[in-house]
């Protein structure tokens, strides 16, 4: 939000919250309201925790919010201005496609991960992944103030309410089934409405990005603000410090100095992904065992040179 104020300092932001949540918003934590325009406050049935009580909200926000909105995920940075959404007017429902690709296209380039996804949809009784090629991204949607908006999070919600009954609290798969049940009524955004920095692809997207998605929160992530110390930082101030705010100020070019771009060949790379070697090795890389054999490995390496 912090970031939107520095881009467009007029844009109402709503906060959408649980109850519980917008209890706790006080003392340092207060903060927070005076950066929205208006925060509304939900019940959400105590029998889910947290990580499902915001996809609960996620997936009914519709019925809470007036007027068209642009949903957007909170592990996300906005790097430019999103006025011109008003302008549109052939869309009712819009999103980015997950890994700025179609299906076909991420299965040639990670067919281990496209598999364990068509494995979870069958678990869940879903068609759309195995009879569609489109698959969007739920980190930013557009929705308009209209009956079909309204139908679509209908049948999100139910379908979510579906896979938290059968042990699946993520949201994407019921997204993409509900947009299947419907028709395809999602229309694609351009993915520089939600930059995915991690995925295959997603560099051509950088210059124009409006809104950059870089995924949870963790050190090791390319993207500085993805690091889990600024938010501990934050949360130990309840406030946003000058020094993020310049940082904010250059949030495209917020990449660690050991980022580089890698090309390798597409015959190569096929073929590696493929094969299971690679899999099992990948799993064994970044488990402990993989991290203490490399520490090893390194040791040695150093005493020889």
């Amino acid at each position: 939000m912090t970031s939107l104020r520095l881009q467009m300092s007029n844009a109402h932001i709503s906060l959408l919250t649980d109850t519980t949540t917008e209890a706790g918003l006080n003392g340092k934590r207060s903060e927070i309201r005076n950066i929205c325009n208006e925060l509304i406050s939900v019940d959400v049935d105590e029998r889910f925790n947290k990580t499902a009580c915001s996809r609960w909200l996620k997936t009914s926000m519709r019925q809470h919010i007036k007027g068209d909105f642009l949903y957007i995920d909170c592990d996300t940075i906005i790097a430019g201005d999103l006025s011109f959404l008003d302008t549109i007017m052939n869309m009712d429902v819009g999103a980015v496609f997950d890994s700025h690709g179609k299906l076909s296209h991420k299965k040639r380039r990670k067919p281990f991960s496209v598999f364990r996804m068509q494995n979870l949809h069958l678990k869940l009784g879903f068609t759309s992944i195995t009879n569609s090629d489109i698959y969007f991204n739920g980190g930013v949607i557009f929705c308009k103030d209209c009956a079909m908006g309204y139908k679509f999070f209908s049948e999100w919600h139910r379908l979510w309410l579906h896979c938290f009954e059968k042990g699946v609290a993520t949201d994407q798969q019921s997204l993409n089934q509900a947009n299947y049940n419907l028709g395809n009524i999602i229309i694609e955004l351009d993915g520089e409405w939600n930059y995915q920095v991690m995925a295959h692809g997603s560099t051509r997207y950088l210059s124009t990005a409006k809104i950059i998605h870089y995924f949870r929160i963790s050190n090791k992530k390319p993207y500085l603000f993805a690091n889990q110390d600024i938010y501990k930082s934050i949360k130990v101030t309840g406030s946003v410090s000058q020094e993020l705010k310049n940082m904010l100020a250059y949030s495209k070019s917020s990449f660690s100095p050991d980022t580089e771009l890698r090309l390798l060949n597409e015959i190569t790379f096929s073929f590696l992904i493929r094969a299971a070697l690679y899999a099992v090795a990948k799993r064994i890389y970044n488990s402990k065992f993989g991290s203490a054999f490399e520490s090893v490995c390194l040791f040695f390496l150093s005493r020889q040179k």
